[in-house]
C-alpha cells in the first residue's frame, strides 16, 4: 500500500470531516475524526478568544495526542489505511494564530515534547476553499459557537498552514481546490483523489488541478 496513513486537512469549513467519512467508505480505511465538539472551551474561545485561547489550543494538544497515539500507533501494526480528518501538526497551525508570543513558545515546546515519537501522514490532502465559500458552509451548518467566525480570521488560518507548507518541504502535501460545492458526495471527485494515490509524489507541496 503506497499511503497508508492519509490526512485530509483544509481551513474551518472546507468539507474535510465530510470527505473522510466518504473516502473510508470507498477505501475500507480506518477513520479517526477530530473530537472536538466535547471540548469545554471551544464555545467559550469564540466569544472570549483572549482569556480561552491558550486553554482551549492546550487541550486540543493533549485530546489529539491521545487519539492519534491511540489509532495511529496501534494501527501501524495492521496492515489497513488510516483515514485521519485532521494531521498532527493542525495544533501548531491554529495556536500560531490563536496565542501571544510567550504563550506560543510554551505550547510549540509541549507539542515538540509530545509528538516527537508520532508518525506523520505518508500523505497530506488539503482541500483549499475560498474564503466565501467557507463562510457559506459555516452559516449552514449552523453551529452557535462558529457565528463569530469572520473573514479575517479563516484569512489567518489559510495563511497560517500554507506557511506551513513551505518550512515543512519534508512532508508530503497536494493542495486540491474542489469545482463543485457538493465534491464530498461526487464519485468524480472520488474517482479523481483514487488517481492522486496512484502517483510517486516527491516530499513538498504540490498545487493539483482537478479535471
Amino acid at each position: 500500500m503506497k499511503y497508508r496513513y492519509i490526512a485530509i486537512e483544509g481551513n474551518i469549513g472546507a468539507g474535510k470531516t465530510t470527505l473522510s467519512k466518504q473516502l473510508s467508505k470507498r477505501w475500507d480505511a480506518r477513520l479517526v475524526l477530530e473530537q472536538f465538539e466535547d471540548n469545554p472551551f471551544l464555545p467559550a474561545f469564540y466569544t472570549n478568544p483572549e482569556k480561552y485561547a491558550f486553554p482551549l489550543e492546550m487541550s486540543f494538544l493533549a485530546e489529539r495526542f491521545q487519539q492519534l497515539s491511540r489509532e495511529v500507533q496501534q494501527t501501524e501494526l495492521f496492515a489497513e489505511r488510516i483515514l485521519a480528518d485532521y494531521a498532527p501538526y493542525k495544533s501548531l497551525i491554529f495556536a500560531g494564530r490563536t496565542l501571544d508570543h510567550a504563550e506560543y513558545g510554551v505550547y510549540k515546546r509541549m507539542h515538540q515534547l509530545l509528538y516527537t515519537n508520532l508518525p506523520n501522514p505518508d500523505l497530506v490532502i488539503y482541500i483549499h476553499q475560498p474564503i466565501e465559500r467557507l463562510l457559506l458552509n459555516i452559516e449552514k451548518r449552523g453551529r452557535a459557537y462558529e457565528t463569530t467566525i469572520d473573514r479575517k480570521y479563516l484569512e489567518e488560518i489559510e495563511k497560517g498552514y500554507f506557511d506551513f507548507f513551505r518550512a515543512r518541504q519534508d512532508l508530503i502535501t497536494l493542495v486540491v481546490t474542489p469545482q463543485s460545492d457538493n465534491y464530498a458526495f461526487d464519485g468524480n471527485f472520488h474517482r479523481f483523489v483514487d488517481e492522486l494515490l496512484e502517483w510517486n509524489w516527491s516530499p513538498g507541496r504540490h498545487v493539483v488541478e482537478v479535471d
